[in-house]
């Protein structure tokens, strides 16, 4: 924000209008009135993808860990096992 832009007409009716198409409850575009490749789900972002891969690496090994003769031995010791504290 700038001191300098108050009173600029311009500048007040955008900041109105971007008030306005912030608000969640404003009207909003129809679907056909969206172009085609907007109408669907938007993809999810590179860094989202990393970690839903991550999350799903370290539940799948954790499931592969605990089902092995080691991890179920370990387990009855420590049930935290394999816990952040055991990896290091």
């Amino acid at each position: 924000w700038v001191p300098g832009h108050m009173g600029c007409r311009g500048n007040e009716m955008s900041d109105e209008e971007a008030k306005e198409a912030a608000n969640p409850e404003g009207e909003q575009s129809r679907l056909r009135d969206l172009p085609q490749a907007l109408r669907g789900r938007l993809p999810i972002s590179k860094s989202t993808a990393k970690q839903m891969f991550a999350e799903q690496l370290k539940h799948q090994s954790r499931t592969m860990f605990e089902e092995t003769h080691a991890g179920r031995k370990l387990r009855r010791i420590d049930g935290r096992a394999p816990s952040n504290d055991f990896r290091k």
